[in-house]
């Protein structure tokens, strides 16, 4: 159309049966441009969400999966089709550093919450995240849902730990050395 630019127009027709007469036909046009556009975007959003390493994963109110995104499959195991619908704590076994009870508490008191999970994977393996999880709320203010943002740092943690036994062996080295 001139001077609107490419528009994404949809048909509509019905027939109908008139006793006696001939059958009627109605037509019905409708601009669909912008809700095909906002379901192109929403798709390019998705496949964005998609790139990510960490695990993103979107959940209800009642911590049931509604989004889930490859790194959260290569991270857990589970695809997307197998995560959506169940219960995150459940399916990852979560271990909470406090009570779950208390991180909701504190999730939905301040909006967001910051901690270390430990999650079991598919396999059956134990995995160390930084999780961080944020609010997001309707137009009311209501809390809708949750985004947990999931950093693998299981090996980090390996790490660490081999750091701090190497450092208390070499402190005892150093002690039985100056004891002789």
């Amino acid at each position: 159309f001139p001077g609107i630019g490419l528009r994404i127009m949809l048909l509509n027709a019905f027939q109908m049966k008139q006793s006696g007469s001939e059958p009627l036909t109605l037509l019905a046009i409708e601009d669909a441009t912008e809700r095909e556009r906002s379901i192109e975007l929403r798709k390019q959003q998705l496949m964005l969400i998609d790139l990510a390493h960490d695990a993103l994963i979107v959940r209800d109110l009642n911590s049931t999966v509604k989004l889930w995104n490859h790194g959260a499959a290569t991270l857990y195991g589970w695809t997307k089709e197998e995560a959506v619908g169940k219960v995150t704590h459940t399916l990852l076994q979560t271990q909470f550093p406090e009570p779950f009870d208390e991180v909701e508490r504190k999730l939905m008191e301040t909006g967001e919450w910051s901690g270390e999970l430990v999650h079991t994977a598919r396999d059956g393996s134990q995995i160390v995240v930084a999780s961080h999880q944020v609010v997001q709320r309707d137009e009311e203010g209501k809390p809708a849902a949750i985004l947990e943002i999931n950093r693998d740092i299981t090996r980090h943690k390996h790490a660490e730990a081999s750091l701090r036994s190497s450092e208390a062996r070499l402190r005892a080295l150093v002690s039985s050395m100056d004891d002789a």
